[in-house]
């Protein structure tokens, strides 16, 4: 067998689940380097995607997505002298 060879064995390729909306998102009091959020989903849901963009003089300078399985959940080390969206 040639070392750049590998064998696969019984491979299976599945559709990625849908994600499903979460409804009424409430933004907490924003520290300096924080922004606390919480939403209402729907029964049964325990894993979210929070997609945030941090903006400086009107550009962004950053913009993240983060894996998330608790609710309500903060965002943390964001700039101080940035807007946060």
């Amino acid at each position: 067998m040639n070392s750049n060879c590998i064998r696969l064995d019984k491979v299976q390729v599945l559709d990625k689940p849908t994600c499903r909306r979460v409804s009424e998102i409430t933004i907490g009091k924003p520290t300096t380097n924080s922004l606390p959020l919480s939403w209402i989903a729907e029964e049964g849901q325990t894993d979210w995607i929070v997609d945030y963009e941090v903006l400086k003089d009107g550009k962004v300078i950053k913009f993240d997505s983060v894996p998330v399985s608790t609710n309500p959940y903060t965002i943390e080390g964001l700039p101080s002298s940035s807007v946060h969206s």
